[in-house]
């Protein structure tokens, strides 16, 4: 979608919002819309707080809203609420695979200060994978932090499920 596509959505989603404010889904997508042409973290989190208030079981809120504060810098906070999108959708596979990179993001440096970091690393790209079993790329994420732990049997074998992943998707294109 290009930059107009997107000003034209965020538009259309605060007038949907005007017109329905007990809307989650379109206080979501205006967020949705907004972080994906602006910078301006604080407004996406505005319109996702009161999606929040209005459907506290709406899991991509709480996955838009741990996107905006992980963009925002605001790591403890992305935590929080990625965890709680797959919390309330276990299948929700764009929010385990976040969950896991900001693991691995707050886990750089000293990998046996680190091991329970790590592991619950592992476990988010491990449901990851059991969500798309076909993305060679998760298997290559995981096997970096088998990597990182010194699990390189783990690591190896992660690698070559990526490698026969790609080999079978290239012979079927």
């Amino acid at each position: 979608m290009q930059l107009c596509d997107f000003e034209s959505a965020i538009k259309a989603y605060r007038r949907a919002t005007e017109l329905d404010a007990l809307s989650a889904e379109a206080h979501c997508s205006l967020a949705t819309a907004v972080l994906s042409t602006e910078e301006n973290f604080d407004q996406a989190i505005q319109s996702l707080d009161q999606a929040i208030l209005l459907d506290r079981r709406y899991a991509e809120a709480f996955y838009q809203r741990g996107v905006a504060f992980r963009n925002k810098g605001c790591r403890f906070l992305a935590l929080d609420d990625l965890h709680e999108a797959t919390r309330l959708d276990p299948d929700h596979s764009n929010a385990h695979a976040l969950l896991a990179s900001l693991k691995m993001i707050m886990a750089s440096g000293d990998p046996a200060s680190n091991q329970e970091v790590y592991r619950q690393a592992i476990c988010e790209y491990s449901e990851v994978i059991r969500l798309h079993p076909n993305d060679p790329s998760r298997y290559d994420m995981r096997a970096r932090v088998y990597r990182n732990l010194g699990e390189d049997d783990n690591a190896m074998a992660d690698e070559q499920a990526a490698a026969r992943i790609r080999e079978t998707q290239a012979n079927t294109e």
